[in-house]
């Protein structure tokens, strides 16, 4: 209780992209759920790219699309054209929607990037990813948000406290010596 702990990890990605999953933290009684994002991009790009979504889509039900802030900054000097990648994927790394545009520019493209989500689609914590590539060079940004049937805030983590064993064992025996008495009446 109120302690923290820092870590850090230095990670070389074999493969470029965005990669998503979930660490468990268990510590006395109580289980940390910790989502993860990697994102492994070319050591030497010409892009740079931002993704911000935005308020109103950070927690959205089932039927809402989601908007987001996309910016790509050409690092280089000469104009060049990029492949765009728009992608909702969840915490699993299934990707729910994909569109792809093929971009050009000069210094900075700066646009809002709107996509509809599929009918049935479960609530949860999804990633909003933009990837630029061109033949040389890949880059990509992620930002996160829920679906979720009613809106909800989250202020804290998901925080499971399982109970004390000797709680837990007393309760059993309790419940065990109700039933007993009332069998044998």
């Amino acid at each position: 209780s109120d302690e923290s702990r820092d870590f850090e990890f230095y990670v070389t990605g074999k493969k470029i992209g965005v990669f998503s999953g979930k660490i468990n933290i268990l510590g006395g009684r109580t289980i940390k759920e910790i989502l993860v994002i990697i994102e492994v991009e070319n050591k030497e790009k010409n892009f740079d790219v931002k993704v911000n979504v935005q308020d109103e889509s950070k927690v959205i039900e089932e039927n809402e699309d989601v908007k987001a802030l996309v910016k790509i900054y050409n690092l280089v000097k000469e104009p060049r054209y990029a492949e765009v990648y728009y992608t909702i994927q969840d915490f699993k790394g299934n990707m729910i929607v994909q569109e792809k545009k093929n971009l050009f520019i000069d210094k900075l493209n700066e646009e809002y990037k709107t996509l509809k989500l599929p009918e049935g689609i479960s609530d949860g914590t999804y990633l909003f990813i933009v990837q630029a590539a061109d033949t040389y060079s890949f880059a990509a940004d992620s930002d996160v948000f829920i679906v979720a049937r009613k809106k909800l805030v989250f202020e804290s983590p998901l925080e499971i406290t399982i109970p004390k064993p000797s709680t837990f064992i007393f309760f059993i025996i309790i419940v065990l010596l109700v039933i007993l008495l009332t069998i044998n009446r």
